[in-house]
């Protein structure tokens, strides 16, 4: 039996709506529990968003059923098959028909909040001003390097130990003038082989702990001593470092000018979601 916690307008809150919103605030927030305090906020988001879609639909704004199955075809990209994905909604007991109602709800919501902001808020110079001293600590770009490798995979090898065995020679052979490049189009058991073992630019977190280490210590074109990792035996050669340093106000105002729109656009939904309920006919059980 779905259970009704609210009704707006005679539009019937339930149990699932809570519970589908919950679970998306833990999931934004990456917690496991939440208190009532919080949860009484969740419920008033939903009675807002109730009002706000019926303010939409009540101007006549639409989205387009191309944009609806475009967002539903992304969402089953996710899943390995269709079936997959009807069986998800079949675990959850939600209809295909209410999920796609769903989806153009919150595609409707997020093109009047769009509507409402570009009309009723203006950025100034100021903001984005205050905004960037303000946060100046934290527009700092990443440290970063470019790196290559000689991957010897430990499957292909037999054992660590083999992989060892042969990364140590191959260390000796660069140390005697080997080019590195070659030597990893010929050796190297990763995909990077193909272009020398060059891996691109990277920054701190995107590599596997033992090889960032090792990546980051080096100076730009040294090769590391034999590295182990869950794949294999690496040695590293570093063929650019680029420091973190401060990003101008130039470069970071397109940014800053996203943060500040989103801020304000929430302002002004909220706003006009508080102005809708002096007229709303609201129950919250």
């Amino acid at each position: 039996m779905i259970h009704e916690i609210a009704k707006v307008n005679g539009k019937v809150i339930t149990e699932r709506h809570l519970d589908d919103m919950v679970l998306l605030y833990k999931q934004q927030t990456n917690t496991n529990t939440i208190n009532e305090s919080e949860k009484k906020k969740i419920v008033e988001q939903i009675i807002d968003n109730f009002l706000l879609l019926g303010e939409a639909e009540k101007r006549n704004i639409v989205v387009e059923s191309e944009i609806i199955e475009k967002n539903i075809a992304e969402i089953k990209k996710q899943f390995e098959a269709d079936d997959n994905f009807y069986d998800e909604l079949k675990k959850h007991g939600i209809s295909y028909d209410v999920f796609k109602k769903n989806i153009r709800d919150t595609l409707l919501i997020q093109k009047f909040a769009n509507d409402e902001s570009q009309k009723n808020v203006k950025i100034t110079a100021d903001m984005l001003e205050t905004y960037y001293k303000m946060h100046k600590k934290t527009m700092i770009s990443p440290e970063m390097v470019r790196a290559r490798h000689i991957l010897v995979g430990k499957s292909q090898a037999g054992s660590m130990e083999k992989a060892k065995e042969k990364a140590d020679k191959l260390l000796e052979k660069l140390k005697n003038g080997a080019n590195f490049e070659n030597t990893a189009k010929e050796h190297s058991d990763c995909p990077s082989a193909a272009k020398g073992g060059d891996l691109g630019m990277f920054r701190r977190g995107q590599m596997v702990p033992e090889f960032e280490k090792s990546a980051f210590s080096l100076k730009v074109n040294e090769i590391s001593n034999p590295v182990s990792t869950g794949f294999g035996v690496h040695l590293i050669r570093v063929d650019e470092k680029i420091q973190g340093k401060s990003v101008p106000f130039k470069d970071a105002q397109p940014y800053i000018e996203k943060i500040i729109f989103q801020q304000e656009s929430q302002k002004v939904m909220k706003a006009l979601a508080d102005e809708l309920k002096k007229t709303a006919e609201i129950e919250v059980y």
